[in-house]
């Protein structure tokens, strides 16, 4: 996701990034009379973060408070009958360590692992039939969630 921030002093940031991810999956469902099923899932989101750095130039590390805010919306339809058609929203507030290295004055490298979160997932059917809700807290310490970028600073 592209991702711009500002410097409000040394040692804090702000910033967000926007995204939009699109998901569909067809499979066959029943084993009498196996029909197909289709899901599509289109989410626009916004994720504002703060940041607080501590350390000396080159190497900082930091602690990250990220608010992703998703919404949309997604279709199951079986054969070519539309099923169900929901409006989505959903909320993610993280807080993540992380390592940032100044490679030269205007070009940085950064890395994250782990983080602790708070989910909450809403949908609604379109004639509000049907309603989902969940909520959930989590900790993540799994390697395969490290996450790297390269900053310009202008």
């Amino acid at each position: 996701m592209p991702t711009i921030g500002v410097f409000l002093n040394d040692n804090i940031a702000i910033g967000s990034s926007l995204g939009y991810s699109y998901d569909s999956e067809e499979r066959i469902i029943g084993r009498l009379q196996p029909v197909k099923q289709y899901r599509v899932e289109n989410i626009f989101s916004i994720n504002p973060f703060a940041r607080y750095y501590f350390g000396n130039r080159p190497a900082w590390f930091f602690a990250e408070a990220n608010a992703g805010l998703g919404f949309g919306a997604f279709i199951v339809q079986v054969q070519d009958e539309k099923i169900y058609d929901f409006v989505t929203f959903r909320l993610n507030l993280m807080i993540s360590p992380g390592f940032y290295y100044y490679v030269r004055e205007n070009l940085s490298l950064e890395a994250k692992f782990g983080f602790l979160s708070y989910t909450s997932y809403h949908e609604i059917d379109e004639n509000n039939e049907f309603e989902y809700f969940e909520t959930g807290f989590g900790i993540n310490l799994n390697p395969g969630k490290l996450f790297f970028g390269i900053y310009y600073h202008f």
